[in-house]
Formats: structure tokens, sequence, C-alpha cells
């Protein structure tokens, strides 16, 4: 509980994640789970969920994560690949950590809708900088 709530403190100085409506709902040493409650305004012209929306929750995800460790953690690269549309009110994204060495860490995110389908997965190195 308590990590949840230094995380929660600590991500609520990023204007951008409280814009876009992401919330953290858990998150263990090298994991997190977050989501957004989907409003008329995540959608594109097409009435699918916009693809930055999906990206800006991974990336949040992997933030979240990475960060929960005693480490900073910046984004050094990110890849998504897009698997089908998001269907319901909610999105949720779960980063998990895959692999670390001194400066690098790698974590895989997986984006799901409301019905548990995958709807995107993200690939996401991270540098590990000094505090």
């Amino acid at each position: 509980m308590e990590t949840l709530q230094k995380a929660r403190q600590f991500f609520n100085e990023d204007k951008f994640q409280s814009l876009v409506g992401v919330e953290i709902e858990q998150v263990e040493n090298g994991h997190s789970v977050c989501s957004i409650k989907l409003t008329k305004d995540h959608f594109n012209s097409d009435g699918l969920v916009q693809g930055g929306v999906l990206f800006t929750l991974a990336d949040s995800a992997f933030a979240v994560a990475a960060n929960s460790t005693d480490s900073f953690v910046v984004t050094l690269t990110a890849s998504m690949q897009y698997m089908t549309k998001a269907t319901g009110s909610l999105i949720k994204a779960e980063a998990t950590l895959v692999n670390t060495s001194k400066r690098v860490c790698f974590y895989r995110v997986e984006v799901k809708d409301e019905i548990g389908e995958l709807v995107a997965v993200a690939n996401m190195t991270g540098y590990i900088k000094d505090r």
C-alpha cells in the first residue's frame, strides 16, 4: 500500500497523465497496472480509441513500474504493436519487468480493454539514472 501511495504522490506532478486520465491501480517492485476510463475525448474521428491514448497509457504503466524500484528511469526506446480496437469504457495497461542490468531495464506492457482483449503490446527500454 505504501508503494501505491508513493507512486501516486510522485506521478501527481505529471500533468499530462492527469489530463489524459491515467489512474495508477497497482504498484509492486518492477510491476504496475494503470487504467483510463474512456470518454468521448479519447476517440479519434473513426470512433476508435486514439493510438496516442493507448501509447500514453502504456508509457505511464512503464514509468510507474520502472520507478517503483529505488532507481530513477527514463525511456530509451519504445515500440508498440496495435492488435485490435478497444471495446468498452475502460482500458488497462500492465507493465512487467523482463530484464535489468546496472543501467538498462526492459519492460513488456500489455494494454487490454474492458473485456480483457489484448489491444496493444509495448516493449520499452529504460535508462537507469543516478538519483
